[in-house]
């Protein structure tokens, strides 16, 4: 069960797994909860979509949880798989006997309805739930419990060429990818694109959006929307830097995308993005510190391309065959 089909790195590494565990001659089914567009991952295995509207009314939700309960009493599965707040939630208030097995994909779930979900995960408890995380630097919400394993997310195959390394690329753009939230801080790459006088490229959706158009008009140079895009690196290119401002990151797939991609980066530098021991100078603590990185590396993006035993290193842990070995090992299937 996740959120959608398409939108965020929980969604697309799921759909990877699907797909991976369905070739294995699985019997699997996702269920996507909210309506959303096709993902850059065709999804092979079949699929029961809810159809809720994202941000809809209470009556909404609690038809597509009637629709959704209808539906897992035709398939009568084994095990629900839940991904995220809403399947955690659908998942905690299922009408039938069921085993379930939660992903924490991030440090801080449920962050705008604290006590709602302290609650929905008491009653998942209760049930049984198995807790497992992407990442071995999650703990388990709200009481900072160990997961009984830590399953690495897959990686998408990379859609097209890396980009070709020309001598000494010169910076032309600044690229965020992401959901506009306040996780993410995309407002920094638009601050540090007026101060470095250089062009943004902004790629995702999210609630500060609004905001952040507001905050762009402001802007001496170009500040560019483009909205969520499944085929986003397919834009990027030489003389393109990617910017992570996070102020908190789950598994980090951009990241991880960006590195299968060759795409120079600079990334916040806080704990939960330190665990990739990339080079000291693809990290920025403030501000002041990514202006400055900058225009130090302005004129060859080249040197913020992360080297490939590095790459190597960090990516052949998450091709889909592994991770989809290593969930067969975790639910006893080998």
């Amino acid at each position: 069960m996740t959120n959608s089909l398409s939108g965020g790195g929980a969604e697309r590494s799921m759909n990877l797994l699907c797909n991976e565990l369905f070739n294995r001659n699985w019997d699997i089914t996702l269920v996507p909860i909210n309506k959303s567009d096709p993902d850059l991952v065709q999804v092979m295995c079949p699929v029961i979509e809810i159809n809720r509207v994202w941000n809809g009314s209470v009556l909404n939700t609690i038809f597509s949880f009637i629709r959704f309960n209808l539906s897992i009493f035709k398939l009568r599965p084994k095990t629900l798989i839940l991904n995220c707040d809403l399947p955690e939630l659908f998942g905690a208030l299922v009408l039938f006997p069921v085993k379930l097995i939660a992903v924490e994909h991030v440090n801080y779930p449920w962050l705008t309805r604290l006590r709602f979900g302290r609650a929905i995960r008491i009653v998942l408890n209760l049930r049984g739930v198995r807790w497992v995380s992407v990442s071995s630097h999650l703990s388990i919400w709200p009481n900072a419990s160990k997961p009984e394993v830590t399953l690495l997310n897959s990686i998408t195959p990379s859609v097209k060429e890396p980009i070709v390394e020309i001598e000494r690329a010169h910076l032309k753009r600044l690229v965020f990818i992401g959901r506009l939230t306040e996780q993410k801080r995309p407002n920094w790459i638009i601050e540090v694109g007026k101060a470095t006088e250089t062009e943004v490229g902004i790629y995702g959706e999210g609630s500060q959006e609004q905001a952040l158009r507001q905050l762009a008009q402001a802007n001496s140079k170009k500040v560019n929307f483009f909205g969520f895009n499944p085929q986003v690196w397919t834009f990027v290119s030489p003389g393109d830097l990617l910017l992570v401002t996070s102020g908190w990151e789950g598994d980090g797939l951009v990241i991880l995308e960006a590195l299968n991609n060759r795409v120079p980066l600079l990334l916040s530098d806080i704990p939960d993005l330190r665990r990739f021991n990339l080079p000291d100078r693809n990290y920025c603590n403030n501000l002041r510190n990514f202006e400055d990185r900058i225009e130090e590396f302005r004129g060859n993006l080249n040197d913020l391309v992360v080297e490939d035993d590095i790459r190597r290193r960090i990516l052949d842990e998450r091709m889909p065959q592994t991770v989809a070995v290593n969930w067969e090992n975790f639910l006893g299937i080998n």
